[in-house]
């Protein structure tokens, strides 16, 4: 699980897919039976999607190989693992919609062609959704009948969310109108996180309304991540915003595109219609100025929830993103719900209010073993540092791009023209969304391999322990440089500490604290230094 970082988060979100449309078909069996003239038995209404669903479940079973969801594949391989997936989610895509779309139809209405998105999360350290959302314009244009015979509209997905591209989006123009549909099929309420990319034009007249109370949604407007990704859309900003969503439900959502007069383009401007959506304030960041901290540091805080908005009730405080006022160092930072101090990592907040806990978050790489000394190089198959090395640091360059408004505050981070970290911090959460964006890993210019990794840095004394999940199920206990069943000659340090990671990774060492990572991915985790905990994002060969 230390290779080919962006093909682990496919067997992962895949089957998501697989499991959200055969549970639809399941469930709407009897609706489709009873809309189908003459009516047909509960088998025939859903055998239309089995064929898509066996085709996904196909892909999806060889991709359980160990050589597949471990990522230790050659590259043709691995191509060929993609293309059988991607090939498998196409199918499932319109039956799933079909489906979805019979589910929100009280009544048969005329086809209608309905362009949509998916809003799926990007690569990020944080615990992925498990709704489904779909975005849908509200374009008249008559289309033929489903293939079981209900009249529903057509969608479309728009899987390179993650690199900021959506069509259905991204061709809003001012006048239009805009429905995203979000599917949570768990028993439990949701609250999901939703950016999508937006047109410049008409950013400045954009609403989100909820249809089930008509009231507008807070939102924000942001610029598009830089670099632009290869396959990224032409859009240069974002919509940005949170929605809740019942159990076991379909909710709509209206993103609609006001053609503002002069005077009349920024939200409580005289004239313009309630709710638009906010302008993120861009706040600039002067070394050695406070923002908020020390002298020493810069501060971003994360925005505060609105009234009657949901927010977490474990008593954490919302994190903080602070920056080193000489390093440009990133960290983040909150307070746990203690009253007393730790020796170990921190100090008790102003007011008794509970422990200051930071972690630093950094990216950084390991040169790769060449071989020669009797042993296999670093490569597909094996993961190998150079002996003797520790990772190099990247160091930021340039002042980061923060941003900040009432939904969410945003820390842009760039390391040459590479890598890149952006921190999020969500109105109303007291967790902080990481997002890395590694690649193409430069070698070819020096010669040397490099295996990159994303590092979160602690005062913990965690005396060489972590733990991870088991296939998603109970924690395991990790022990640096240590094995339960017999005695350990420590020959690689480093690889020989990675362990997989499905679900989540904690750092302990205080009662009071701890640092939980959960990735939206299978990953390669290790702490080779107490109170540090690193996860494989990216490998190349020299």
């Amino acid at each position: 699980m230390a290779s080919r970082a962006p093909l682990s988060r496919v067997p992962r979100w895949a089957p998501r897919r697989l499991q959200l449309a055969a549970s639809c078909a399941s469930g709407l069996v009897r609706r489709i039976s009873a809309r189908l003239d003459p009516p047909a038995a509960g088998a025939e209404a859903a055998a239309f999607a089995a064929p898509a669903l066996a085709k996904l479940a196909a892909a999806m079973g060889v991709a359980q190989h160990h050589d597949a969801v471990s990522g230790t594949a050659k590259q043709h391989v691995t191509d060929d693992y993609a293309f059988r997936i991607s090939a498998g989610l196409a199918a499932v895509a319109p039956e799933f919609h079909n489906m979805l779309a019979v589910a929100i139809q009280k009544q048969p209405v005329a086809s209608t062609t309905v362009a949509a998105s998916a809003a799926t999360a990007s690569a990020t350290a944080t615990a992925t959704t498990s709704s489904t959302a779909t975005a849908a314009t509200t374009a008249t244009t008559a289309t033929a009948t489903t293939a079981a015979a209900v009249s529903a509209p057509t969608m479309s997905q728009c899987p390179l969310l993650n690199v900021s591209a959506c069509p259905a989006t991204e061709s809003l123009l001012s006048g239009q109108a805009l429905a995203m549909l979000v599917y949570n099929p768990l028993a439990w309420a949701r609250t999901e996180h939703v950016r999508l990319p937006v047109s410049s034009s008409a950013a400045g007249g954009l609403r989100v309304i909820d249809a089930a109370s008509g009231l507008p949604v807070p939102s924000a407007i942001m610029p598009a991540p830089e670099p632009r990704a290869p396959l990224a859309g032409p859009a240069t900003t974002q919509l940005a915003f949170s929605v809740s969503v019942p159990p076991l439900s379909v909710s709509t959502f209206f993103i609609e595109a006001f053609k503002l007069d002069d005077g009349a383009g920024e939200a409580g401007a005289s004239g313009a219609p309630e709710g638009l959506a906010e302008l993120a304030e861009a706040v600039v960041y002067v070394s050695g100025e406070s923002g908020g901290g020390g002298g020493d540091e810069f501060v971003l805080e994360a925005p505060a929830a609105a009234a009657g908005a949901r927010t977490d009730d474990d008593g954490r405080a919302p994190m903080s993103i602070v920056f080193d006022a000489a390093t440009g160092a990133m960290s983040l930072r909150t307070t746990t719900a203690a009253a007393t101090s730790s020796p170990n990592f921190g100090a008790a907040a102003p007011g008794g209010g509970g422990v200051v806990v930071t972690a630093n978050v950094s990216i950084a790489w390991y040169r790769s073993h060449e071989g020669g000394d009797g042993f296999s190089p670093s490569g597909a198959y094996v993961f190998r540092p150079a002996a003797g090395l520790g990772a190099e640091v990247l160091t930021p360059t340039g002042a980061p791009l923060l941003l900040r408004s009432a939904v969410v505050s945003e820390a842009r981070q760039s390391y040459g023209a590479w890598a890149s970290l952006t921190t999020r911090l969500w109105a109303g959460e007291a967790h902080a969304e990481v997002e890395w964006t590694v690649g193409p890993i430069p070698v070819e210019a020096d010669g040397v391999g490099k295996e990159v990794i994303v590092r979160y840095s602690t005062g913990l004394n965690t005396e060489g322990t972590w733990a991870t999940d088991a296939n998603g199920r109970d924690m395991q206990r990790r022990h640096r440089d240590h094995r339960d069943d017999w005695t350990l000659n420590v020959s690689e340090p480093v690889a020989g500490n990675y362990v997989p990671c499905g679900s989540v990774a904690t750092l302990t060492g205080d009662p009071r604290a701890a640092l939980h990572v959960l990735p939206d991915r299978s990953q390669g985790v290790a702490s080779i230094q107490d109170g540090q905990l690193e996860a494989m994002v990216g490998r190349a060969g020299d």
